[in-house]
């Protein structure tokens, strides 16, 4: 059951957060990729009264992507983190195997 949760539910637990980049003219938001996101950098109106940098917002779920930041330049985490577990579970699966 929980080897089923596992396998289906991933992609699930590393749901990336919305990204939000401030707007060419520094006073407002507006959704970006992560790309963007990561290089983005504060942005301070005209008239030099707001000062808008990029922020991330997620949904209310919790997720490891959202709870150890894997983005940006710890994106490459996320395909390591289903390798440990793809590998984690096929030692597992050997293991009950073997039992039968």
């Amino acid at each position: 059951m929980i080897y089923s949760f596992l396998m289906m539910g991933f992609p699930l637990l590393i749901v990336k957060p919305n990204f939000y980049c401030p707007d060419a003219d520094g006073r407002g938001l507006s959704v970006c990729l992560e790309k963007d996101y990561c290089s983005a950098v504060c942005i301070t109106s005209a008239d030099g009264l707001v000062t808008t940098c990029p922020t991330v917002r997620d949904s209310g779920e919790t997720t490891i992507a959202t709870d150890f930041q894997l983005y940006c330049d710890r994106s490459y985490l996320t395909g390591l983190l289903g390798s440990v577990l793809f590998f984690g579970n096929s030692k597992n699966i050997k293991r009950i195997l073997t039992l039968v």
